[in-house]
């Protein structure tokens, strides 16, 4: 079972609260990937889903707390990992190129960020590529 399928499991179980427009999306996630034929051209590729993830955990590394420390993504990032990097053609190009990544504060945005950037500036493979990243701050 991907990362993403648990995910989508546990979300629209129950087990893991979250709102409707979550669970709207991990529901057609779920059904993208038991139905691959009704979204042709795209199909998952578990192996290309799991590069990120791989990259992440193995080459980035903690910058607050214990420094140094191997980055261990939890199973909500790596499931949007799946989600943003599985789903491709039969040339591999992704159908996601633009991702809305919403989180809550001190869930790690701006390390599983600054690994994403660092992963598709190295090791993605496409060239030239470019990586923005906008903030709002909110004042409470």
């Amino acid at each position: 079972m991907t990362f993403l399928e648990l995910y989508a499991t546990k979300i629209l179980s129950g087990e893991i609260k979250s709102g409707n427009r979550i669970k709207q999306v991990y529901t057609m996630l779920l059904d993208k990937l038991k139905n691959p034929e009704n979204y042709k051209p795209y199909f998952f590729d578990e192996k290309k889903a799991n590069r990120a993830i791989d990259f992440i955990e193995k080459f980035c590394k903690q910058a607050q707390g214990k420094t140094g420390t191997p980055l261990l993504l939890d199973l909500f990032q790596k499931a949007m990992l799946q989600a943003i990097f599985g789903f491709v053609d039969s040339k591999g190009l992704r159908q996601y190129n633009e991702a809305l990544v919403i989180i809550g504060r001190k869930n790690g945005k701006t390390t599983l960020l600054a690994a994403i950037a660092l992963y598709l500036t190295v090791a993605d493979g496409e060239g030239s590529p470019e990586t923005y990243f906008i903030a709002r701050l909110v004042a409470m």
